[in-house]
């Protein structure tokens, strides 16, 4: 004779609640990941912006620099008609006619 082994009867609360919790944890897990995924977008594409930014202020501080130089701004100024000094005048103050007490 074979002797059956005892079930257990686990009340139907108990499993409802177990297969409620297990699809909520699903949910859970996937609504996760997806934030995960598209902040990881972001943020790579975020990365990129800054590194044509970056690449775009080098840029324009390698333009500034040309033209700040006085070779550039000596160009610029034959271009518009100015000419080049060839004599100079120094002034200088006259001397004191008294001295201060």
């Amino acid at each position: 004779m074979i002797k059956k082994k005892p079930t257990k009867n686990y009340p139907k609360a108990l499993i409802i609640t177990i297969v409620l919790l297990s699809a909520v944890l699903a949910i859970a897990n996937i609504v996760a990941s997806n934030t995960v995924a598209t902040n990881g977008q972001r943020l790579e594409l975020l990365r990129l912006q800054a590194s044509k930014l970056q690449v775009a202020n080098q840029k324009l501080e390698r333009s500034i620099s040309e033209k700040r130089s006085l070779s550039f701004i000596e160009a610029l100024a034959q271009e518009a008609g100015f000419t080049p000094i060839t004599n100079t005048l120094s002034l200088t103050p006259p001397e004191p006619l008294a001295q201060a007490p």
